[in-house]
């Protein structure tokens, strides 16, 4: 079928929608998105003679490469369509229909063309669950004979690249007539329809032969040129088709020869004859009066292989039978025997085969809620589990958490973040509280605080707040969860976080049993010296600094008692086998006294290692350097002093080997000279089994 474009290709509205983006509500049925959709089109010259003029040079029977570069907006779906333009001057009679497929061999658009001159491409279910889905398309095509009728040079513009078609003289026949051997080849009815194959690759067009052939001997042979009398053709056949040599009545009704010429016509005592047929081999014998020089010439048909249902089929250089066409075309080899004398030459028809790829990128929703008292910037970034690489400073995720002082209200903020690739609806934030209560407790997402909320793109964050009373008894913990679905997908995703806090109790005097001790002092003086005389007063203490960290330092003088608490994290939840697992030491001095040479030490837990020997810590807000010591599996560092109401936070980064699976437990404590007894904190991480490594298939054809 001839595709029959009378317009001009026209720019296609671009409207590319990127993966933050928030996109409409998934169609009903299958539309037209030609006008939404991105499609650039261009002709690819590489490889193609110049002529004197620099212009890519072809001939009327020549193919024209069209290269498409297309995307579609997000949210489209299966059966959707947009169409493509053929240029003017091409012609779509070899267009031959194509599946775009990735790299895994998915299907993601089919290709056909329709009577208005447009290459239809047509979106498959892959899309559905996908974004930023884009391709490549090429497709080779002939010219418009019409728009090169004529004899000599063409100047067209295809695409915008100009062109220089040229067209000999008399068309399609050597020139001069009868001047040379001649053979040409074709596809019968096209190579759309002759080639084409129904969704079991089963070829569709088995009525009729589908290759056409024609011989023309020359006129006079040899040197000096003479006339012939009897000239026998023998043609053979490449592999991929057949002659088929059935014989009803005498006559061979499949080999569909025809005994042609080009002049005046068949001369008397000018005859045809078949001397021999079989599948490979054809030979035809042409027999004149000596003085006839009219160029005669044979046409006959091939038809392609096949294997028993029906798929076409070729064997390779290496005699193995592949099914699919013969990427080396359909060629015959002819010998033309003149009077005893034998001269060889050769045709080959290719299948003018399309091409294209195409990708999209997988719809994973997902959400993350963080909880905590403070400033935060929000997720900086995602490591390769999707879990944040950074956490707010005020997290206390598990107990005893947040010292509060009486008296003191605390707010606490809750982030909501849509950290996968798709928008979220449907999104709710709730709270369990156990122990002490909050008050407050609002969420605000574009200036509403109604849940469930719509439209949490890709990135975006919104924050609830809460706050915790000034006044409790004992402990508190509230467990925040947030709940979403994805708009495509329908994936439903969750997250949840906890924030413990403990009211902060006023620090305990340690005596010596065998000395008498003075009165305590008020709760907000400092406890005197020992050594001093109870009637001389003692100065204030000084205000807290920042502590050096002087790993092994010894501690002189007598020790004011001190209270310690631990928190530990993993800031990686979940990582695979051979990664790594990031955790958080956070010590604090709970006391109104510095405590004086503490020890924090991390229980490395099975499987996991750390190769540094020193330590990146936060003391009282500023970034210092310890060293780190191991004693067995545990990995230490000493600090020589923590004032009242500092905290150290210590971040480890610890590899895993590739065996290891399953719950790691890593357990930290923290000692100090003037603190009784050891404080601990434990944290978890899940570890699953490293994925493999996935190697796509390499595409051919």
């Amino acid at each position: 079928m001839k595709l029959s474009t009378r317009r001009t290709l026209t720019a296609l509205a671009a409207t590319g929608i990127g993966a933050a983006a928030v996109f409409a509500a998934s169609p009903a049925a299958a539309a037209d998105i030609t006008a939404t959709s991105t499609v650039t089109t261009s002709i690819n010259t590489t490889g193609v003679t110049k002529d004197a003029n620099g212009l890519p040079q072809y001939s009327p029977s020549s193919r024209v490469r069209m290269d498409v570069a297309w995307s579609v907006p997000n949210g489209s779906q299966a059966g959707d369509t947009f169409k493509v333009a053929l240029d003017d001057d091409l012609a779509g009679t070899s267009f031959v229909p194509i599946n775009l497929t990735n790299a895994a061999g998915d299907v993601v658009a089919t290709t056909s063309y329709d009577d208005a001159g447009n290459v239809v491409i047509t979106l498959t279910s892959y899309v559905n669950n996908r974004i930023d889905v884009s391709g490549t398309a090429w497709f080779s095509l002939g010219f418009d004979q019409t728009q090169v009728a004529g004899v000599g040079d063409h100047v067209l513009s295809v695409f915008g690249t100009t062109v220089n078609v040229h067209r000999n003289a008399p068309s399609g026949t050597p020139s001069p007539l009868g001047a040379a051997d001649y053979k040409s080849g074709w596809w019968n009815n096209g190579e759309a329809k002759d080639t084409a194959v129904d969704v079991n690759g089963v070829l569709v067009n088995t009525a009729n032969p589908q290759l056409g052939w024609i011989v023309q001997p020359k006129v006079k042979v040899g040197n000096p040129a003479h006339d012939w009398q009897s000239a026998t053709i023998t043609d053979t056949v490449r592999s991929g088709h057949h002659f088929d040599c059935t014989v009803v009545g005498g006559k061979y009704t499949k080999l569909g020869l025809s005994f042609t010429t080009g002049g005046a016509g068949v001369q008397p005592g000018a005859s045809m004859t078949v001397d021999s047929c079989a599948p490979t081999t054809l030979a035809v014998r042409i027999t004149k009066n000596l003085a006839d020089q009219t160029p005669y010439g044979i046409s006959y048909r091939t038809w392609l292989d096949t294997d028993a249902a029906g798929h076409p089929t070729y064997v390779d250089s290496n005699s193995i039978q592949r099914v699919g066409f013969n990427p080396s075309g359909y060629g015959n080899s002819a010998v033309i025997n003149y009077d005893g004398v034998p001269y060889t030459f050769s045709r080959t028809v290719k299948r003018v085969a399309q091409g294209g790829d195409a990708t999209g990128t997988n719809l994973v929703p997902a959400v993350d809620i963080e909880k905590y008292t403070g400033v935060w910037a929000g997720i900086t970034g995602l490591d390769a589990n999707g879990q944040p690489t950074n956490q707010p400073a005020g997290d206390y995720d598990t107990a005893p958490g947040l010292q509060v002082t009486d008296g003191s209200a605390t707010p606490i903020t809750m982030r909501i973040t849509n950290t996968g690739n798709e928008t979220l609806d449907g999104v709710t934030v709730t709270d369990d509280v156990f122990g002490a209560a909050v008050t407050g407790f609002t969420c605000t997402f574009n200036g509403s605080t109604t849940m469930p909320f719509k439209g949490l793109a890709p990135g975006k964050s919104f924050t609830c707040s809460a706050t915790l009373p000034a006044t409790f008894t004992g402990t508190h913990k509230d467990v925040s969860t947030v709940k979403a679905i994805g708009r495509t997908s329908k994936v439903a995703v969750s997250d949840k976080d906890a924030f413990h806090a403990v009211q902060r109790t006023a620090p305990t005097t340690v005596t010596t049993p065998t000395t008498p001790q003075p009165p305590a002092p008020a709760p907000e003086s400092p406890a005197p010296a020992p050594q001093a005389p109870a009637a001389t007063p003692q100065a204030p203490a000084p205000a807290p600094t920042v502590p050096a960290v002087v790993p092994n330092a010894a501690v002189s003088g007598a020790a004011t008692p001190a209270t310690l608490g631990i928190t530990k994290q993993a800031l990686t939840r979940r990582a695979d086998a051979g990664g790594t697992v990031t955790w958080r030491i956070v010590v604090r001095n709970t006391s109104r006294n510095a405590a004086q040479r503490v020890n924090v030490c991390d229980a490395l837990p099975r499987g996991a290692t750390l190769r540094s020997r020193v330590a990146d810590v936060r003391v009282a807000g500023s970034a210092v350097k310890a060293g780190v010591t191991f004693r067995g599996s545990q990995a230490c560092i000493t600090l020589n002093t923590l004032a009242a109401g500092a905290r150290a936070e210590w971040t480890l980064v610890t590899p895993l080997t590739r065996t290891v699976r399953g719950t790691l437990t890593n357990r930290a404590q923290a000692t100090a000279a003037n603190v009784r007894g050891t404080v601990t904190a434990t944290a978890k991480a899940t570890v699953k089994a490293a994925p493999m490594a996935v190697v796509a298939p390499a595409v051919t054809g």
